[in-house]
């Protein structure tokens, strides 16, 4: 029997959860934050970490770590990670059978044609003889897919799976093209998206930027070839796409 926690624990464990709470309440214009892909989930965190959970030590915590904070709210707990792979296990389970019972139907019909061949005359023969030899080794497991089965997964290599404990260990990606990324943004926010708006610096960089609460009023272009800019109400310049996060649905204004 697990020890009882401590006061101490049971007001982390209760600001876990309610920050989990508030993972699960959150609503971009893909849908509800939790039901997204891992990886935009995880992009999300990084990026509007305020969205998730406050910024700890009175606003003092370092970004990183405010980062990987809100990282950790909306990746599985490992019960859910036990529960998909348990779920994961009986698919397979599933598609072995379906397999087997597949491969009787094609040996039960290899049979039967080999039995229309019939013996009389020798090309029939041959033609019945190497059918049943056919179905004999696909009924020992002889026969082969030409791709060979996938191993067991590593759960090291799971896409579950990470080593990073804070938001500057996250793997480095290739940047994206400026035409590439205005695309994208529009095809994932229309116009009139709610969004944080920095016209100058992030957060990260100053805490006492400036942020615009606001709505998009203009799709996602690239300007001057080089960088992936968007129209936000209350501002007469465009601002650039790495400056402006999708913000929850319903926000105050």
């Amino acid at each position: 029997m697990s020890a009882p926690m401590t006061r101490e624990e049971r007001t982390q464990r209760l600001a876990d959860l309610r920050a989990r709470m508030a993972a699960r309440n959150v609503t971009l214009s893909g849908g509800p934050l939790m039901s997204l892909p891992l990886h935009r989930r995880i992009a999300f965190a990084i990026a509007d970490p305020g969205a998730i959970t406050p910024r700890g030590d009175d606003y003092r915590e370092p970004v990183h770590l405010w980062q990987a904070r809100a990282v950790a709210f909306v990746v599985p707990e490992s019960a859910e990670v036990d529960r998909l792979r348990a779920r994961v296990a009986e698919l397979e389970a599933a598609r072995t059978t379906a397999a087997a019972d597949r491969d009787q139907q094609i040996i039960a019909w290899l049979e039967k044609k080999a039995r229309e061949e019939g013996t009389s005359n020798k090309d029939s023969r041959v033609r019945a003889t190497a059918t049943y030899r056919l179905a004999d080794k696909l009924s020992r497991g002889a026969v082969r897919p030409a791709c060979p089965p996938v191993s067991p997964e590593d759960p090291h290599e799971s896409p579950l799976h990470h080593t990073y404990a804070l938001g500057r260990d996250l793997p480095e990606v290739e940047p994206e093209q400026p035409a590439v990324t205005a695309e994208r943004w529009n095809a994932q926010y229309p116009v009139g998206t709610p969004v944080y708006a920095y016209p100058g610096c992030r957060p990260e960089d100053d805490p006492k930027c400036t942020r615009l609460t606001t709505r998009t009023r203009s799709a996602a272009s690239v300007l001057g070839g080089h960088t992936a800019v968007v129209w936000v109400e209350g501002h007469s310049a465009c601002i650039s796409l790495t400056h402006v996060d999708p913000r929850p649905e319903g926000g105050a204004l």
